[in-house]
């Protein structure tokens, strides 16, 4: 994977319609990396909170959601190691 920042990795894929992130979340707020649709995000380790106008979702270990195109930007707090499925947008 190509590091990011701030806890945050891509790795690389030929195709341009998938992009797979990793974001290793600590206490402090991190913005998801963008896409260009709809995202799936997993949790890998712990549990993240995400938050999207107008709410905030907890997501476990083994757990997955859904974010819709309309959700827009996500921040997301840990502990946690989430791994985000989405459409390729380079961050």
């Amino acid at each position: 994977p190509r590091l990011l920042g701030r806890g945050m990795s891509v790795y690389a894929c030929p195709a341009p319609e998938f992009r797979l992130s990793r974001a290793e979340l600590g206490a402090d707020e991190a913005a998801l990396p963008a896409a260009d649709g709809a995202r799936v995000v997993l949790c890998a380790e712990g549990a993240g909170t995400l938050r999207a106008s107008p709410g905030s979702l907890k997501v476990g270990k083994g757990e997955s959601c859904y974010l819709s195109a309309a959700d827009g930007a996500v921040t997301a707090s840990g502990p946690a190691v989430l791994f985000i499925a989405g459409s390729g947008v380079d961050s």
